[in-house]
């Protein structure tokens, strides 16, 4: 029987890579800078918390965006697990360019809360000409390079320090450079609260659950989740399972930010629009099939029916193996061997019959 969760999502990025999956903050260890994508840059109207001098730019680099598609696994159903979340929305990669002049080294620089008498660290990728990384408690210059290389800079603040100021500049007349991904960790600020929270966002809405995700927000340690104005969910990662929702109804999801100061203001209400209440079982699935694939996996793939709005449920050989929201999705863990594949439609009235059997060979490949 398989046992991965439905929510153990592959991210397909142009990299192949894994961008914006939260880890669990901590009071200790936080993400304290502003604006990381430095979307703001070069827009006045942005209110920019970064104070950008000479040549200084901001470039994207393609990529996904919110909204891009995810690989889903077959396996456990929304909220069956306390564990079970969705990822952070996915930004498009940008990159800080910076030309530095004969007389200058231009380059942005941010002012960003801190506690006094603690330990942090700054780290930035830099591509091209020096770069220097820092703080007034110190800075780093790195090599010039013809690919990105990891700065960082680790320091300890003052007994007085409430703030530092964190830039990334070039020296004069040096080459341009490429900058992303900045970073500083450490203690949140216990004297200023977070911003709300930013860019909320939903998918696999079904009649009584939704996958919520939102932009992290610098020196949050948590986050509480309101539905209609009540809290329902409290997480230290930018996402969350809201459940309870009524079929037929919708619903006003609001976010707020919290840090040893306190909580912040609510973010933009996400109105919800409701999923129908239906009275009868879906029409069963059709188009069903199952592509085998290595390792024992099959892609299922399959006609959505008339009145689906909770997904499907997976049957190998006749036993139930996961729930599936959408097609496509993946099957994990097949046997060797042949094996038949069936699926059911779900709505709050039910499930619908079983599709046609369609059959599928694992390879027990590992």
């Amino acid at each position: 029987m398989l046992r991965r969760f439905a929510l153990a999502l592959v991210l397909v990025t142009a990299a192949g890579s894994w961008l914006a999956v939260p880890a669990g903050a901590s009071a200790a260890d936080v993400s304290l800078l502003a604006d990381p994508l430095f979307e703001s840059v070069g827009q006045p109207s942005a209110g920019s918390p970064w104070a950008c001098t000479g040549d200084s730019s901001a470039v994207t680099d393609g990529g996904p965006v919110i909204g891009s598609e995810f690989t889903q696994l077959v396996g456990e159903r929304d909220g069956t697990s306390p564990s079970v979340v969705p990822p952070a929305p996915v930004e498009a990669p940008r990159q800080l360019l910076v030309r530095p002049s004969a007389a200058s080294g231009a380059g942005c620089a941010q002012v960003v809360p801190v506690q006094p008498n603690s330990a942090y660290q700054l780290r930035i990728s830099v591509n091209g000409g020096v770069a220097v990384l820092g703080t007034e408690f110190g800075t780093v210059t790195s090599r010039p390079s013809t690919r990105y290389k990891s700065v960082a800079i680790t320091f300890t603040t003052g007994p007085a320090a409430s703030s530092v100021t964190v830039s990334v500049r070039g020296v004069p007349g040096g080459d341009p450079f490429y900058a992303e991904n900045p970073e500083l960790t450490g203690p949140a600020s216990t004297v200023r609260t977070p911003a709300p929270p930013t860019a909320l966002r939903t998918d696999r809405q079904t009649s009584t659950s939704v996958r919520l995700a939102w932009r992290d927000v610098p020196g949050a340690t948590g986050y509480t989740v309101l539905r209609n104005g009540f809290p329902v969910a409290t997480t230290t990662a930018p996402t969350a399972l809201v459940t309870g929702l009524t079929p037929g109804g919708g619903a006003q999801l609001v976010v707020t930010a919290l840090n040893p100061a306190g909580e912040s203001a609510g973010s933009a209400p996400l109105q919800l629009s409701p999923v129908p209440a239906w009275t009868i079982a879906p029409d069963r699935p059709t188009g069903v099939t199952a592509t085998a694939g290595r390792r024992g996996t099959a892609t299922i793939e399959l006609t959505a029916p008339a009145r689906v709005t909770d997904g499907y449920l997976v049957y190998v050989d006749g036993g139930y193996t996961g729930w599936m929201y959408d097609s496509p999705a993946r099957l994990l863990d097949l046997t060797p061997g042949q094996h038949t594949i069936t699926v059911r439609a779900l709505n709050v009235a039910g499930a619908s019959a079983a599709s046609d059997p369609v059959t599928s060979t694992g390879d027990g490949a590992e």
